[in-house]
């Protein structure tokens, strides 16, 4: 702190009363200058004029606190508190200005109690940490409207200071706890004029803006490059996520729109039109020939001028890459196609003269290999060895679906053939053979033709490296209606060992998942199951059952025991009525604990979503008609859901058994005489039943 020449030698000459006429002079002129101030004090102090110096800066105190500058009151007692306010004070001003400048925040009090501020710390440093904590938690109030980082924007609802932390609701509706400590770092609080908190306010105002005025304050607001991610966040509750795609097109054509240089996908807004286009131009002399291309899209906005520069920019690219860039070329062709700056026949030339290999290679966008496939098709007689190629290399699971659509159009050999070896090799074109698997839910050719094999090589693949990339698509194979399921009833008695053996060989897939397949499997073919009579029943009915053995060993044994010790205390067992009856109550509880054990042991479940409904099997319903004409729906589930009443049989009861495996048209013999099975179908789970 520099103390002015004039006032230092006023001070080396004792002149003190000139210092203090100074001092005056000062304070009506800068006395927000606190350094100013703190500098003359120390020099005072230096020249053994301490008592002059606390009377000078108490002074300046008084008129900082007239001028309602509570701020600067604050910064001059951490700046001059020592010379300032006596050692047994100090704590006491501190505490007594902090109330008089945040004393009408609600949360001060209870801040100052949480952080230790109500009690006298030893050093100074420790007081000034704990004010600084203080500072910067006060400014999330309850109601103070946040912006959250990686949550997007909310709002306090509650500052919990046992807890230490603040409640904040977002606007995505769900609530967060933010700690004190934390809070500083992750939570923004933003003035009144800001997007979020006039957003709050008068909804109806910026629902009545167009897109790009809205766009307009939140960039303005926020003040720096923000995503696309932000600005949906920021605009949660006005745009609704359905229309968000269209809005943001439309909102981010805007001339005054410009993508940040620093942060990938990111925008901000420029002052003019013309500082906009200076800018995106600017971009585009540094960036790299396929980032130009992104910049011509973006520029479809700007003045007419700019999308020639960049135009011809490009066109020179595409001349020189035609050849050993064939793809970029093309995309750069497209991107002039829609400002009409290509020329004419540019892409047809292109397709008919390039390297198919290159050309492909080079497009990365889904969209663009869909036009170079298409114009191939029609311009390369050779079209048909050209998509064979294709598809053993293209990685989209649409494209290889209008590959195969115009191979199945004419060369339905070619496209079998390919099939074919993606299914005996998987490994060598991951993509095509996971397009395979996903096609054969919806192509019974495919089922039929391949079954044990395809099944076999759908549970292996996830577990190799080379489906590294695809295993997540996987996993719908096995849910009812996919792939999986729907091959099982595809498998002979002959296939079915290989089949369960490759569940239970599976490593891609969930236990849960191979155990519904296995289950699933056995169901069809009884004589898979090496467990001595099995029991059958569904998911529901098995946790309800472990539910029970739970409860009786847990709590009803133990409880039990305590009723046996406390009737033993009551003397002669032989007179004994309660000791008897607990002793009774034990034995029965230890036999249902072991029946429930040994049932649970061999329970198998019923995945009623993959049931085979060829013929009557454990989680079909079966439409039997009688002799006199009148019908009657049977479902066949296990013991445990038995309800006759609701004609809900158990399969080991003397019709479920008579019942099972008759197929469609069987006659079958019950005890009131000869039914028809009609028809079959999945059952419903009894919660589902009429």
């Amino acid at each position: 702190m520099v103390v002015p020449r004039d006032i230092r030698h006023r001070i080396e000459r004792a002149d003190f009363d000139a210092v203090e006429l100074a001092w005056l002079e000062d304070m009506e002129n800068q006395a927000e200058d606190i350094e100013h101030f703190v500098g003359i004090g120390r020099a005072l102090v230096g020249a053994s004029q301490g008592d002059l110096a606390r009377t000078l800066l108490e002074l300046l105190d008084e008129e900082l606190k007239i001028r309602d500058l509570q701020a600067l009151r604050l910064e001059l007692l951490r700046s001059a508190g020592p010379v300032m306010v006596p050692k047994g004070r100090f704590h006491s001003a501190v505490l007594t200005t902090l109330r008089d400048l945040h004393g009408s925040n609600p949360s001060l009090e209870g801040l100052i109690e949480t952080l230790a501020l109500d009690r006298a710390h030893k050093e100074p440093s420790q007081t000034w940490d704990r004010v600084a904590r203080l500072e910067s938690l006060l400014l999330f109030t309850v109601d103070t409207v946040v912006w959250v980082e990686g949550h997007g924007p909310g709002a306090v609802v509650e500052v919990n200071y046992g807890l230490e932390s603040f409640k904040v609701a977002l606007e995505t509706g769900a609530d967060i706890r933010v700690g004190f400590r934390a809070a500083p770092k992750l939570l923004d609080a933003l003035e009144d004029d800001h997007f979020l908190v006039r957003k709050r306010n008068d909804l109806d105002t910026f629902a009545a803006m167009k897109p790009p005025q809205v766009l307009e304050h939140v960039l303005t607001s926020f003040d720096r490059p923000m995503t696309g991610a932000e600005i949906r966040d920021a605009v949660q509750g006005l745009v609704d996520r359905s229309r968000w795609n269209s809005w943001w097109t439309s909102a981010k054509k805007h001339p005054q729109v410009v993508a940040s240089t620093e942060i990938r996908n990111a925008y901000s807004w420029a002052g003019t039109t013309e500082e906009a286009s200076d800018a995106l131009w600017e971009r585009f002399k540094r960036a790299r020939p396929k980032e130009r291309v992104e910049l011509l899209r973006k520029a479809s906005t700007q003045d007419e001028e700019l999308i020639d520069k960049m135009s011809m920019a490009l066109l020179d690219h595409a001349a020189t890459a035609s050849s050993s860039s064939p793809g970029l070329a093309f995309e750069i062709y497209c991107a002039l196609d829609k400002p009409g700056k290509a020329p004419e026949d540019a892409l047809e030339e292109l397709v008919t003269n390039a390297n198919w290999r290159l050309l492909i290679e080079g497009l990365q966008g889904r969209q663009l290999r869909l036009r170079a496939y298409n114009l191939v098709r029609e311009y390369r007689e050779e079209w048909v060895d050209l998509f064979a190629e294709a598809m053993s290399k293209e990685p989209e699971a649409a494209l290889l679906s209008h590959l195969a659509a115009a191979l199945a159009e004419s060369h339905r050999e070619t496209l079998d053939r390919l099939i074919q070896k993606a299914v005996a090799q998987p490994v060598a074109t991951p993509a095509l053979f996971t397009w395979v698997a996903e096609e054969a839910a919806r192509d019974e050719r495919l089922l039929d033709r391949y079954r044990g094999r395809l099944f076999r090589k759908i549970l292996d693949a996830p577990g190799r490296e080379a489906f590294r990339g695809y295993r997540r698509r996987f996993i719908p194979m096995c849910e009812s209606g996919g792939t999986l399921p729907k091959l099982l009833g595809y498998l002979s008695p002959e296939e079915a060992p290989d089949a369960l053996e490759a569940i239970q060989r599976a490593s891609g897939y969930s236990t849960d998942d191979r155990q519904g397949l296995s289950d699933a499997l056995v169901l069809k073919f009884p004589s898979l199951d090496e467990t001595e009579d099995p029991l059958w029943a569904l998911a529901s009915s098995i946790d309800t059952k472990h539910a029970e053995l739970k409860e009786v060993v847990e709590n009803e044994i133990p409880e039990n025991r305590r009723a046996i010790e406390t009737a033993r205390e009551m003397g002669d067992l032989r007179e004994n009525f309660e000791y008897k009856a607990a002793r009774q109550r034990h034995e029965l509880l230890t036999s249902r604990a072991e029946a429930l054990a040994t049932e649970l042991a061999r329970v198998r479940a019923v995945d009623l979503a993959r049931v085979d409904c060829s013929q009557v099997r454990v989680g079909t319903c079966v439409s039997v008609r009688a002799g006199d004409g009148q019908t009657r729906d049977i479902t066949l589930l296990g013991p445990w859901e038995s309800d006759p009443d609701r004609d809900v049989l158990s399969y080991l009861s003397e019709v479920g058994q008579a019942l099972l495996g008759a197929g469609p048209g069987a006659s079958v013999d019950l005890r009131d005489g000869s039914v028809e099975v009609v028809e079959i179908h999945p059952a419903q789970p009894p919660e589902a039943s009429p």
